[in-house]
């Protein structure tokens, strides 16, 4: 299993980081969830599109006629020899990792949410009718 990139504390949202270290270890957990669901997606979406150079991409632009080249080289993005290959093995996980180290789509945070009173995480703080925050601890 894949370990998640670093998290940039900037994208982290304030919630979170309010919560300390105990809100934080949440998050990355919430995120890792977040990057393998990512990969999965990504990887299925490269699976669907073939890596045999049949990717639909060969001929993108042509007009139907025949442009291939008599040097019997296939011009696809993916064409299938044993560098491309190993190199399109990894483009799913570069994508979710990419996605997941600039804060995510937003699954991450709903299962925060979703998550962070069961850990005993108080959520952000809420006012009441004058304005004032409430806390659940001691005020300073």
């Amino acid at each position: 299993m894949s370990t998640v990139p670093p998290i940039n504390p900037a994208t982290m949202p304030a919630d979170v980081r309010a919560a300390g270290k105990k809100g934080e270890q949440l998050y990355s957990d919430a995120l890792g969830f977040e990057n393998v669901l990512l990969q999965q997606l990504t990887q299925q979406m490269f699976d669907t599109s073939g890596s045999d150079g049949s990717d639909g991409l060969t001929g993108l632009g042509s007009d139907g006629s025949d442009d291939s080249s008599d040097d019997g080289s296939d011009d696809s993005l993916m064409s299938g020899d044993a560098t491309s290959s190993a190199f399109s093995g990894m483009l799913p996980q570069a994508l979710a990792d990419a996605l997941t180290s600039d804060g995510g789509i937003g699954i991450a945070d709903q299962l925060y949410q979703s998550f962070a009173a069961q850990y005993g995480i108080a959520p952000t703080p809420k006012t009441d009718s004058t304005g004032t925050a409430k806390t659940g601890g001691a005020s300073s």
